[in-house]
């Protein structure tokens, strides 16, 4: 039976590109400006302490589980207030560190030919953006290929949460199998549209076993496969 989808929903993280690079960069960055403006820091906590502070605010703050830009702020708030700065300095100093981190976040590097291959579905369907990351695609060079983004933070909730899911269907007022969403996490991107009845692409880049019982519509080794295997349908 022919496709019928209209709109193409992509994750982004890991999808688009590979993540830990960017993170590693960010993170970089972030400690340069606080060994300059907060050296206390470095002389009282190191990097695994400091990854902790977040965890454990993250366990302690419900309202901020999917709020990651807030919980990092709030994270190197706490650790540099420790330090002896007053709530005023260290929530300033918190400030200007996120903004270099969520600069670094957004200097992404694409797989090869994806690109292309947005540009390419991009003249057949609608694309969408949904990720549980802190990446706006808005921001990025490809924006102009995306019709809607939804981020975790806009929304209050994460994948496989159903809402990133339910709005798209929503905003363009399509019916499930209208939809196809391609992503790379099993669970977060497979499962959560699944539940749903939303037909689902696993980019599969490390040829890992499917660790569910239902399979996704399609395993991909790249998105560049995907207006082939949307063809092949």
């Amino acid at each position: 039976m022919p496709h019928t989808f209209k709109v193409l929903s992509f994750d982004l993280d890991d999808t688009l590109w590979p993540v830990r690079p960017v993170l590693i960069a960010a993170e970089k960055t972030v400690n340069q400006f606080l060994q300059h403006h907060c050296p206390q820091l470095f002389q009282r906590f190191d990097q695994e302490a400091i990854i902790q502070r977040r965890i454990d605010l993250h366990k302690q703050r419900p309202d901020l589980h999917h709020q990651i830009s807030q919980l990092r702020k709030e994270s190197i708030f706490s650790l540099i207030r420790d330090c002896g700065y007053s709530e005023a300095e260290a929530h300033r100093l918190a400030e200007q560190a996120f903004e270099l981190f969520i600069d670094a976040r957004h200097k992404v590097r694409l797989y090869e030919g994806v690109e292309e291959t947005l540009a390419i579905l991009k003249e057949r369907f609608q694309l969408v953006a949904l990720t549980n990351g802190n990446a706006d695609v808005m921001r990025l060079d490809i924006s102009h290929l995306f019709d809607f983004s939804i981020k975790a933070e806009d929304i209050n909730s994460s994948k496989p949460a159903a809402p990133h899911f339910e709005l798209t269907l929503r905003e363009f007022d399509i019916a499930a199998h209208e939809m196809l969403h391609v992503g790379d996490n099993p669970e977060h991107d497979v499962l959560g549209a699944q539940q749903l009845g939303i037909p689902c692409a696993w980019i599969n880049a490390n040829g890992d076993p499917w660790p569910h019982d239902q399979a996704p519509d399609l395993v991909l080794d790249s998105v560049t496969e995907l207006p082939d295997a949307i063809n092949a349908l």
